[in-house]
């Protein structure tokens, strides 16, 4: 007789590989995985797209203000004009107002209000007439 033994008929014996129920378990886990990893990934695109957007709409805004800047300030008057951002058509609006710097309710010959509007941002300054050329306050 042999030194071995050998085993009963019906005990079970130590598992030498992976069951194929194992193997799905693993599958599904790791598809789980992927899933939220590349949502995480999509969600920082969306708010790297959107931050462009954003980047874009207050370099039009600053563009305009340098333009207005150069300007004489005799010819500084309100105005609109069509730009692109991110594909989009969009109406950039400046409106430049008379301003009343000291108080006495009679606007200043020499100051007036610009704001300039793109979508919902706005950007707004006070410009001075300093001989003839803009100055901004």
């Amino acid at each position: 007789m042999s030194s071995r033994a050998r085993p009963r008929a019906g005990a079970r014996t130590a598992s030498r590989g992976t069951t194929l129920v194992e193997v799905l378990l693993s599958i599904v886990i790791l598809g789980f995985s992927v899933v939220a990893i590349s949502e995480a990934y999509y969600t920082g695109l969306r708010a790297l797209d959107a931050h462009a957007t954003e980047a874009q709409v207050d370099g039009h805004l600053r563009s305009f203000l340098e333009l207005l800047l150069a300007e004489r300030f005799s010819a500084v008057a309100s105005g609109q004009a069509n730009v692109n951002v991110g594909g989009t058509a969009y109406q950039v609006v400046w409106t430049v107002t008379p301003l009343d710097l000291d108080g006495d309710a009679l606007p200043e010959v020499a100051a007036k209000h610009v704001v300039i509007t793109l979508r919902d941002r706005s950007l707004e300054t006070v410009v001075v007439d300093h001989g003839g050329w803009v100055g901004k306050l």
